[in-house]
């Protein structure tokens, strides 16, 4: 499907939030869309959202902009308002799905469960409980207020807040993102430029998923002195090339460990082959220790 990152760092200082996601799009067909997945929501709250269907989550997110042109709610409440949306959709296409193949909705349903005969209303009911969509989709959601936040959404409606852990990866490539971000421990403690790097190495590592596309937006949001609103910089081509050659050079050196850790083994068996009077005992005592079966 896709993958978005986002990590919270500087917390103890002034909170600032690296994210990233690619560009490849789920509708149909796999593509690599123009147009970043990175949305603007409100002066100090941006989304990201790794979906199956993208044409489907694009209904909930206008949805949520339409609700957010009226007021300027917190963070929080623009994910429950995320919430209520991944609910009324997935109730719509159960009506659509269950109900609407015996004429019904889900008021006509209560309103005519006295007319209808108990077995077709366990039916129903049992249905609609047992219902599972196709449609899966996340949204990440980040901002500053002015602590840092990060909550997620999934199409169930079920939201959760990721501050205190750091940092959220959705998609698919998330199997791999998550893993690498805890790797050395993550903390929102952590200079901003070393979580660049964390982040954009778990972006890169990500792209070994299907599905995850090779394009990469990264972005830093903070608040700069003296000011009340969020300022989103794009990380420029230059220091996204330096964090290529970076990495590269950790897998090179971490490749050459390899190397120098293998040598050391041959060095050391070569080295105990000529103490067999050590080596001896040692199998001895092995084979008396194995288990019988």
């Amino acid at each position: 499907m896709t993958i978005c990152i986002a990590a919270i760092c500087e917390v103890e200082n002034s909170p600032q939030i690296v994210f990233t996601a690619d560009r490849l799009i789920s509708a149909g067909i796999q593509f690599e869309h123009g147009v970043s997945k990175i949305m603007n929501l409100t002066d100090n709250c941006w989304l990201m959202c790794a979906s199956n269907d993208s044409l489907k989550s694009d209904i909930i997110i206008n949805n949520v902009r339409e609700k957010l042109l009226t007021n300027k709610p917190k963070i929080k409440e623009i994910a429950e308002i995320f919430s209520k949306e991944c609910q009324k959709l997935m109730n719509d296409e159960r009506e659509t799905e269950v109900l609407a193949k015996f004429g019904l909705n889900y008021e006509t349903f209560i309103k005519k469960s006295k007319e209808l005969s108990q077995d077709l209303i366990r039916l129903l009911g049992t249905s609609l409980d047992n219902y599972t969509s196709n449609f899966e989709t996340e949204f990440l959601i980040l901002g500053l207020e002015p602590s840092a936040v990060i909550y997620v959404i999934n199409q169930d409606g079920e939201y959760k807040p990721y501050d205190r852990l750091g940092f959220a990866c959705i998609g698919s490539g998330s199997t791999l993102a998550f893993p690498e971000m805890t790797k050395y421990s993550y903390t929102p403690t952590l200079g901003l430029y070393a979580a660049l790097i964390r982040v954009y190495q778990a972006k890169k590592v990500a792209q070994r998923v299907s599905g995850v596309g090779e394009y990469t937006d990264l972005l830093v949001l903070c608040l700069p002195e003296g000011t009340q609103k969020p300022v989103a910089w794009i990380v420029n081509p230059e220091i996204m090339s330096i964090l290529d050659e970076g990495l590269s050079n950790i897998q090179r050196d971490e490749l050459n460990n390899y190397g120098v850790i293998i040598k050391n083994i041959i060095e050391k068996l070569e080295e105990l082959k000529k103490h067999e009077d050590i080596v001896k005992p040692i199998k001895d005592k092995m084979k008396k220790e194995k288990p019988s079966n």
